[in-house]
């Protein structure tokens, strides 16, 4: 409908529509304007710009007096200002400079009793370069800096920011005025937002009047140094955008300040030097690298005792300029004989850095030579290549824009991987997402057939990356094939590692893609495994008798705790996944209840772990509470009343962390009563009655009541 507005054959039509809307808007309330009726006011908007200038002071009568009928105290939504600034942004383009003049007046003043026109002024002028405001409306504005609420005042400042953006000037005295607040009040807030704008209002101000800023540059410096330290010490989450603002605010200032160019170098190197987190500081040094040889040359002499923080800041200017082949060296040998964690931090930070940047490609394939090569630590250069790509991911250009490259490397990398860590591989492997995915899923297919359990294992784990790359998008039919052919590998004939990775991606699946689950071989090959994986696997288990002490070692305890973990999910009550509809598709409820009532004690030889004995109970009551019809047998249900009974018969006098388990214990199996009795066939049951009144009677039942099954 806006497109047929706007076409001049129906400007008669356009005229008596705007007639009519404009009467309906006037006699409405401005808190009441919905999304519907801004959308209107815009296109109104373009439809007065096509007809004549008396349409378009109709248009901006109609926006100011929705304003000025809006009460003081009340503030509307963004949505509302940001379409009033857009419109009067877009008439104001056809108005003569005495009208836009007299309407800025008009809306400057009335910003100081109504914060909704503050707030429509800043999205206009933010919108139109051509928008100027006069010295003696800008040092109005000013003012409001002492006056306004503290939550407007970014939107001041903002104001201001793009007014010298626009070439508009300020007067000496509203100049003084600003810069006083800055220094003394907006960088002291620890207002992330607030500081954020303030380093773009000091970018524009040092563009505008740059000796003003020479002037006091010490005490700039000083008060952005304080601001920084203080917001990293108050955990703000936008330390690094505040970071970034500031970075550029410093490149303003070496381009409009040539002479002070190494002064801001040492200042920034001063800074990181002291900093608590230089890894976040260093990120400064993006605003003041110049010359790639004498910026280097100056961190070498300054930090000439700290190896970590000169690899740091050399790294960070390799993110942007060709490193020398002596300091690629000095960054791979200093990581190397790190000898601290923090010292490793930092060395990896560097290198992923100055590795990012594809004219420094020679060391991102030193990197990779040592991940396939070396004797000893491959595990940290293969956490290394992770953190080159991390980086690269979100930098243009890169150096694995080649898909070739990208191809080769991948097949390099998995044909080398590490014997003992199937998830660095995966994590490597996956962050290859961001690049070539089309590539990734083909190489990730072509390998399940290894032989080689660990690269089995691997590209079985990297699909969890690749179902994570399509979050909001629609799994592709390959990726779904390759996901459930995977998934077919799990079985009690797979090795631990595969069961591991099968039942992760298992979970993944569930979690993020269920309808993926919908399907005959999900149904009768990959559930009936994830069930039996329930079961403890006695081939998994060793016992060695050392005198008067059996020693027990499982090695499936992770792979049954990762099986309880895909019930429960399935069990969850989600949007997408309403109680158990995935469950009721795969049917098994039988050996589903057979599973769960084996792990709810060790008798019988049941599930010996206690953990997982009480995550048993808690799956049976949200199994029982969601199906009221399932297939208990009288066996099944004799089984669960002996184990019940055995925990509720518990001694657990005493203080000792084996007291305290079994406590824990006890808590899980009254709760577990308390919920089975309530529902049908357990409501019925002659056995259970005894049990429930010997589960009324325990001291712990209102403590076990607290728990949520």
């Amino acid at each position: 409908m806006d497109t047929a507005l706007k076409d001049p054959r129906n400007i008669s039509i356009a005229m008596k529509l705007f007639d009519t809307v404009f009467y309906t808007i006037c006699k409405s309330r401005f808190d009441k304007v919905s999304d519907r009726a801004l959308r209107v006011m815009q296109t109104m908007t373009y439809v007065a710009l096509s007809i004549d200038a008396s349409y378009t002071e109709r248009c901006v009568f109609l926006l100011f007096s929705l304003l000025e009928r809006k009460t003081t105290e009340m503030e509307v939504s963004r949505a509302a200002t940001e379409a009033m600034g857009e419109c009067l942004s877009n008439l104001f383009l056809t108005l003569s400079e005495d009208t836009v003049h007299h309407y800025l007046h008009r809306l400057v003043c009335l910003t100081e009793t109504n914060v909704n026109a503050l707030h429509v002024l800043g999205s206009a002028v933010s919108r139109s370069t051509a928008i100027r405001i006069s010295p003696d409306l800008l040092e109005h504005i000013s003012a409001y800096l002492a006056k306004c609420n503290y939550s407007h005042l970014y939107v001041v400042l903002g104001v201001l920011k793009d007014a010298l953006k626009n070439g508009s000037e300020l007067s000496k005295e509203a100049l003084d005025v600003v810069m006083k607040f800055i220094q003394v009040d907006a960088l002291r807030s620890k207002e992330a937002l607030l500081i954020r704008r303030v380093f773009e209002l000091l970018a524009e101000v040092c563009k505008k009047y740059p000796p003003v800023i020479e002037q006091t540059l010490e005490m700039i410096l000083s008060s952005v140094w304080n601001a920084l330290e203080a917001l990293l010490a108050s955990g703000s989450s936008f330390y690094g955008q505040v970071v970034e603002d500031a970075a550029s605010f410093l490149h303003t200032l070496c381009l409009q300040l040539p002479r002070q160019r190494f002064t801001l170098i040492e200042a920034v190197l001063k800074h990181i030097l002291i900093s608590t987190s230089p890894d976040l500081s260093s990120e400064l040094l993006s605003g003041v690298i110049v010359d790639n040889e004498e910026t280097i040359e100056k961190i070498a002499s300054f930090f000439l005792d700290n190896p970590a923080l000169t690899c740091l800041c050399v790294g960070t200017v390799g993110r942007s300029q060709a490193l020398p082949e002596e300091w690629k060296k000095f960054l791979l040998e200093n990581f190397s004989g790190a000898i601290s964690e923090s010292a490793r931090s930092l060395g990896m930070a560097a290198i992923g850095r100055a590795a990012s940047n594809p004219k420094n490609i020679s060391l991102f394939m030193q990197i990779v030579e040592r991940a396939i090569s070396e004797t000893k630590d491959r595990s940290l250069y293969w956490r290394l290549i992770k953190e080159v790509m991390h980086i690269a991911a979100s930098r243009e250009p890169s150096p694995f824009s080649d898909r070739l490259f990208c191809k080769q490397l991948m097949e390099r990398l998995l044909g080398s991987a590490l014997e003992d860590d199937v998830q660095t591989n995966a994590a490597v492997l996956g962050s290859f997402v961001s690049f070539d995915v089309a590539d990734l899923l083909d190489i990730t297919c072509r390998y399940l057939n290894s032989d080689s359990e660990i690269i089995k294992a691997t590209c079985i784990s990297t699909q969890q990356y690749l179902i994570s790359h399509c979050k909001g998008e629609e799994i592709q039919p390959q990726l779904a094939s390759v996901i459930e052919t995977s998934l077919q590998t799990l079985g009690s004939n797979s090795s631990v590692r595969i069961r591991l990775a099968t039942l992760q991606l298992f979970a993944v699946v569930a979690s993020s893609q269920p309808h993926l689950l919908f399907t005959p071989t999900m149904r009768d090959v990959v559930y009936p495994n994830v069930l039996a994986e329930l079961v403890e696997d006695s081939s998994l288990v060793l016992t060695v008798n050392l005198g008067g002490y059996t020693h027990r070692e499982d090695k499936g305890i992770e792979v049954r705790r990762l099986a309880f973990d895909i019930i429960s999910i399935l069990l969850r009550d989600t949007e997408r996944q309403r109680r158990g509809k995935v469950l009721e598709f795969f049917l098994r409820f039988e050996e589903l209840l057979q599973c769960l009532v084996h792990a709810c004690g060790p008798q019988e030889k049941g599930e010996v772990d206690v953990d997982l004995n009480n995550q048993a109970k808690t799956l049976l009551v949200q199994l029982v509470n969601t199906h009221l019809k399932l297939p208990w047998s009288d066996s099944l249900i004799m089984s669960l009343h002996g184990k019940l009974k055995a925990v509720l018969e518990l001694n657990c006098e005493g203080k000792s962390l084996s007291a305290e388990k079994e406590r824990v214990n006890i808590r899980y199996a009254l709760n577990c009563v308390m919920r089975l009795t309530e529902c049908v066939p357990f409501a019925y049951i002659p056995q259970f009655q005894p049990l429930l009144l010997l589960t009324q009677k325990s001291s712990l039942l209102a403590e076990s009541m607290k728990l949520v099954l």
